[in-house]
């Protein structure tokens, strides 16, 4: 009994051990440049000990926005569509900047590079942002302080996004199923 009890104890131990350690880790990806919205994990996607996929929803258009946090490089990477069913890339790099003094970041987009123009400090002076709008994402390779980070959006939930989009857009349709959510188009 005494064993059994032990056990009990070790194996309850052990899993709040590790409920930590997860909370401990997931908690400030969260938190991280989080630009007043509410981010929650994508659970499909969520992976505790790595750099899972959150998403939300913007408070004034209802636009579904995704993106994957590397905390230990101050990092973001963003996916949205545009109005015209196309990618808008965001990678956000959370160190603070001057304007007007280039951030040195290398991106390749799809194995193409872009050019450092198009790398900017924020009017807030406490990250750089490179934005791109492309009709396909596949990879991403950047490279910061000598260190290359690479992403294959294979395996991000993109197709939600188009989905989202389209639902938006063909509000009145989706609507009229009973029970289901409201998609209404609120963008420009």
């Amino acid at each position: 009994m005494r064993f059994l009890v032990k056990v009990s104890l070790m194996l309850t131990i052990a899993i709040f051990s590790t409920l930590g350690v997860i909370l401990w880790n997931t908690v400030p990806q969260l938190q991280f440049d989080s630009r007043e919205l509410d981010w929650r994990w994508d659970w499909y996607y969520f992976e505790p000990f790595s750099n899972g996929i959150q998403a939300t929803r913007t408070p004034d258009t209802k636009q579904l926005l995704q993106r994957r946090v590397y905390l230990e490089d101050s990092l973001a990477i963003y996916v949205s569509t545009t109005i015209d069913n196309q990618f808008e890339l965001d990678i956000v790099y959370g160190k603070p900047c001057k304007i007007g003094a280039p951030k040195k970041l290398e991106i390749l987009i799809n194995d193409k590079k872009i050019d450092n123009s198009s790398v900017n400090c924020e009017k807030s002076l406490q990250s750089t942002i490179a934005r791109k709008v492309i009709p396909t994402l596949k990879t991403l390779s950047i490279k910061i302080n000598g260190k290359y980070i690479k992403e294959s959006f294979k395996h991000w939930p993109l197709s939600d996004l188009r989905s989202d989009q389209f639902k938006q857009r063909h509000s009145g349709f989706f609507n009229s199923f009973e029970g289901s959510e409201n998609h209404r188009w609120l963008r420009d």
